[in-house]
Order: C-alpha cells, then sequence, then structure tokens
C-alpha cells in the first residue's frame, strides 16, 4: 500500500470518527426523543416526577411558548432553556390553559408558582436568578409532590 493510499485511509477514518463523534454528541446533547410542534422533546425529571417536555431556547420561540395551545396533557410541559442566567419574568399572554411555573437553576428547583389561570394578567418572576423555566399543567408540582431544592435532570444527563 502506498503512501497516498494510506493518506487517504487515514482522512476517511479520521473524517468518520469526527462525524461519529459530532452525531453522537448532538444527539445526546439534544436528549431528543422526538419532536412536538417543530420542538425537540426532552425526558426532564425532577425527583421521581418526569415531564416529556418541548423545549424552547430561540427568542422567537421562548416568546410564543405555549400561547394559544388549547391543552397540555399530563406528564407534558415546556423547558425554556434561557439565554442569560437571570431573574425571569413570564405571564399568561395568549394561554388557554392553567400552569405551574418551575423555576429553576442548572440542576435544583429554585421555586414554584402554582396554578397560574389562563386569565391571569400578572407579570409572574422567578424568585432568584434562573437558567431553565418548566411550565406544566395546573397543578401538575403538587399532585407529583414537587418542593423547592429537588434535583432536576435533562433527558441528556
Amino acid at each position: 500500500m502506498g503512501p497516498g493510499t494510506m493518506r487517504r485511509r487515514l482522512r476517511w477514518w479520521a473524517g468518520g470518527l469526527v462525524w461519529a463523534v459530532v452525531w453522537g454528541w448532538n444527539l445526546g446533547a439534544a436528549g431528543a426523543e422526538t419532536v412536538r410542534h417543530g420542538n425537540p422533546v426532552w425526558q426532564v425529571r425532577i425527583g421521581t416526577a418526569a415531564v416529556a417536555a418541548e423545549v424552547v431556547e430561540s427568542g422567537a420561540r421562548i416568546f410564543q411558548g405555549l400561547s394559544g395551545r388549547e391543552d397540555l396533557p399530563e406528564g407534558t410541559g415546556m423547558l425554556f432553556v434561557m439565554p442569560v442566567r437571570e431573574v425571569q419574568h413570564f405571564c399568561m399572554r395568549g394561554m388557554r390553559v392553567g400552569l405551574d411555573f418551575i423555576w429553576i437553576d442548572g440542576d435544583r428547583v429554585i421555586g414554584i408558582t402554582p396554578g397560574i389561570a389562563p386569565g391571569d394578567r400578572r407579570t409572574l418572576s422567578s424568585p432568584g436568578p434562573a437558567t431553565h423555566v418548566l411550565e406544566v399543567p395546573a397543578g401538575f408540582s403538587g399532585r407529583q409532590g414537587l418542593r423547592r431544592g429537588a434535583r432536576v435532570r435533562y433527558g441528556h444527563d
């Protein structure tokens, strides 16, 4: 085998390895099981509770959130991956279902704002700097016994 053939094979092997690492890393980082409404879905676990959460990260998707949705089945929700760790502010603009807001900083629940009705006009704020906000059906956090300080695990952990 000549040196040219060896270099081609080495390039092919290295390229395949890079592709496999990047592809595998992306799958693991996304933790996506499926896509719902154009958003990847991650399994989010808080204590023993599991939520199949649509994940949104872009400004436009964060702004839209769950607005206009007719329902939010038990065990589902939306995970907002916030661009900056800071006090987060949310509202119920365009909401047709009640929600619990679970405020998360890294891998810990820092607060829960339960049972917010669709017509509520208040601005809801996290109790401290947060990296994620998880919206679930109203009453979910109480039914599941979720508490401040609980550990949060994401589908890619």
